[in-house]
C-alpha cells in the first residue's frame, strides 16, 4: 500500500518514457528454454524513447537557502472553468459475458493442493553447489502446471503444494542445456513457495456461483458483475477525465526556474516507482536500464527530464493551493487528512506520516485539493462510447512505446 500514495505523485506529470518497456513479465530462470532469459526492449524502441528526452534548458535554484515566493518559480494559466470532456465507456451484455468467462477461467482457488492444468503463482530461489545463480531466483512467476515451460520435475515437484507451503525440489538441468552449457546435467536445488492458486472452469454453474463466489444465483452473480464493470467504467472515466483537466493546468503554466528540493524529491520518487515495478518484473535499476538500452547518461537525462515534469506539477499544486488559501490546518485539510487515514487504514495522523511520510502525505492532500476544485469548477461535457471507440481513441492519442514479449 505504501507505494500507492508515492505512485500517485509520481503520476502527477511523470513523461511515458520512464515505464515504456515496464510491463510485467514472467521470469523463466527455471524455463526450459532459458535459465536466466529477462524481457529486454528492443534496440529500435529503446532508440526511440531516448529520443524522445527533452531538456528545456531552465535553471534549477537552490531553493533552500533562499525561501522565495512561488510567483518566482512559475506562473499559473487558467485552472477554473476548463472546459473538459467526461468520455464513459458503456457496459455491454458481452462485456459481461467476457468478464464472468475470464473469471470462470481464473478461479482462485483457496482451499486443496495445486493440480495439472492449475495456473500458480510462485517465488523461488535456486541454487548450484550451494550458491544462488543468475536468473535462478524469483520474487513472482507465473506458470501453468503441465505446460513443460520449466526444467524436468519443477512442475511435477509443485504439483501438490498447497497455498503458503514451501518446498525443496532437488532437480537436474537437462544434458546437454543449450540455453546455458555450463548448467548442463547439474545437480540444482530449488526453495519454491506457493502463494496462490486458480484454476480454469469451463462452464458457470449455480454450483460454482455458490462456491466461489459470494452471491447465491447465477442472475445475482451476472448483476454483480455488471454493477462492477460499471463503476471501474466510472472509475476510468474519472481519471482520465483529471488526467486532461491536469493536462490543461501544466500547458497553461510557465516555469521560470526549478526548486532544487522539488527536482530531488521527484527523482527519489521516480526512481523508487520504476525500481518497484522493475522488481515486480523480476529485474532491477540495472535492469530496467539495460532493457530500456539506456546508458547512464541517458537514464540520468531521462531522470532529469521527467523530475522536471514532475516538479512543474509540484509547483503548481503549490501556487494554485497559495492562491486560493488552503492551509495545512483549515478544515478542508483536516477533512481531506481524516479521509485519507480511513483510505489507508491508520487510527490517527502519526501513524500516517510515519507509514508514508509526512510531506508525501501532505503533497497527496494538496494535489487532491487542487484536482477537486479545478473538476468542480469545470464546465464538464458527458459522453458514452462503445469500446471500440474509446480503445480507437486511446491508441491515436497514447504515447509512442513498444513492448516486447519474453523470449521463449
Amino acid at each position: 500500500m505504501k507505494n500507492k500514495i508515492v505512485t500517485i505523485l509520481v503520476c502527477l506529470c511523470v513523461g511515458a518514457t520512464v515505464f515504456a518497456g515496464c510491463g510485467s513479465k514472467k521470469d523463466s530462470a527455471a524455463n526450459s528454454t532459458s535459465a536466466s532469459s529477462t524481457s529486454t526492449a528492443s534496440t529500435s524502441s529503446a532508440a526511440s524513447s531516448t529520443s524522445e528526452i527533452k531538456d528545456d534548458g531552465l535553471p534549477v535554484v537552490d531553493d533552500t537557502a533562499e525561501s522565495l515566493p512561488i510567483s518566482d518559480y512559475i506562473t499559473l494559466g487558467e485552472y477554473k472553468g476548463l472546459k473538459l470532456t467526461k468520455t464513459i465507456t458503456e457496459v455491454t451484455d458481452q462485456d459481461v459475458e467476457d468478464s464472468i468467462s475470464d473469471a470462470i477461467a481464473n478461479t482462485p482457488i483457496t482451499e486443496g493442493a495445486a493440480e495439472k492444468g492449475d495456473t500458480v503463482y510462485i517465488a523461488y530461489v535456486g541454487k548450484v553447489d550451494g550458491k544462488e545463480f543468475d536468473g535462478g531466483t524469483s520474487e513472482g512467476s507465473q506458470l501453468t502446471l503441465g505446460s513443460g515451460s520449466y526444467i524436468p520435475g519443477f512442475e511435477d515437484g509443485v504439483a501438490g503444494m498447497t497455498i503458503g507451503e514451501t518446498k525443496e525440489l532437488n532437480l537436474t538441468f537437462p544434458d546437454p542445456y543449450e540455453n546455458n552449457p555450463d548448467y548442463s546435467g547439474k545437480a540444482v536445488v530449488f526453495s519454491v513457495t506457493l502463494n496462490s492458486i486458480t484454476r480454469p472452469f469451463t462452464e458457470l454453474t449455480e454450483d460454482w456461483v455458490k462456491t466461489y463466489t459470494d452471491y447465491k444465483s447465477i442472475d445475482e452473480y451476472r448483476a454483480g458483475i455488471r454493477s462492477n464493470l460499471e463503476a471501474d467504467a466510472e472509475t476510468t472515466a474519472t481519471n482520465n477525465l483529471q488526467s486532461s483537466a491536469w493536462q490543461a493546468i501544466s500547458d497553461g503554466c510557465t516555469v521560470l526556474q526549478y526548486q532544487q528540493s522539488k527536482i530531488d524529491s521527484a527523482k527519489a520518487s521516480i526512481e523508487q516507482t520504476i525500481s518497484y515495478y522493475a522488481s515486480m518484473a523480476g529485474t532491477d535499476l540495472a535492469g530496467y536500464k539495460t532493457q530500456m538500452g539506456y546508458t547512464d547518461e541517458q537514464y540520468d537525462a531521462m531522470l532529469l527530464s521527467s523530475a522536471k515534469e514532475s516538479a512543474k506539477a509540484y509547483m503548481a499544486v503549490e501556487a494554485i493551493a497559495e492562491k486560493e488559501g488552503f492551509k495545512e490546518d483549515d478544515q478542508g485539510y483536516k477533512d481531506l487528512l481524516a479521509k485519507t487515514m480511513e483510505q489507508y487504514n491508520t487510527a490517527t495522523e502519526d501513524e500516517l506520516y510515519q507509514n508514508y511520510g509526512e510531506d508525501v502525505v501532505k503533497e497527496y492532500i494538496a494535489r487532491t485539493r487542487v484536482m477537486n476544485l479545478v473538476i468542480d469548477s469545470a464546465d464538464i461535457t458527458e459522453k458514452t462510447v462503445s469500446e471500440e471507440d474509446a480503445s480507437a481513441s486511446s491508441s491515436s492519442s497514447s504515447s509512442t512505446g513498444t513492448s516486447s514479449e519474453e523470449a521463449k
